[in-house]
């Protein structure tokens, strides 16, 4: 296991960072230290709906999410929770462009 850096060299690399406006990369450079204290960096997206008493639809996706995620978060997690009735919004609008015409037929039939 690697060593712990000293509370000194913290709060140089925060105080860089954050003050300096010096990027984290370049922080990390900068000191000699890694980017990621703990190995490699990890994408993961949330989705979920909105609603005006609760999140519904929960998903979390490992890795970045795209068209075809996209599309399978809806037609298999959020169309099973809706209402006939119920308006749907999305601010995804290059998700929607790449798949659009099956995304906006699954919605379109559940409500």
């Amino acid at each position: 296991m690697a060593r712990a850096y000293s509370l000194d060299l913290r709060e140089r690399v925060i105080s860089a960072v954050s003050h300096d406006g010096m990027s984290c990369r370049a922080a990390a450079r900068h000191f000699g230290i890694g980017e990621a204290p703990h190995g490699r960096w990890h994408t993961a997206t949330f989705l979920a709906a909105l609603r005006h008493d609760r999140i519904d639809a929960p998903w979390l996706v490992d890795g970045p999410i795209n068209g075809e995620r996209f599309r399978i978060y809806v037609q298999d997690v959020l169309v099973p929770t809706l209402k006939p009735g119920e308006q749907v919004f999305a601010k995804f609008k290059h998700l929607l462009r790449l798949e659009a015409p099956r995304t906006v037929e699954a919605v379109s039939a559940a409500i």
